[in-house]
């Protein structure tokens, strides 16, 4: 799979990119969350994915706990 899959591509007037991550970085939930208010407001319908997998370093950013 590509690093981005589109499923079609829609007619953009003046796109901007909101992103929302799950994991351990989501802040409780307050990223996804965030982003789920916004899709439910707008009726914003997906056209695309993008694997993050190659984008997000996962290591230097991890929390710690003493």
């Amino acid at each position: 799979m590509s690093d981005v899959a589109v499923d079609n591509w829609p007619q953009l007037r003046s796109p901007i990119l909101i992103a929302g991550f799950a994991g351990w970085a989501n802040a409780g939930e307050a990223s996804s969350a965030s982003v789920r208010f916004i899709i439910h407001q707008l009726k914003a319908t997906r056209f695309a994915q993008i694997k993050n997998d190659r984008f997000q370093e996962f290591q230097s950013l991890r929390p710690l706990v003493h």
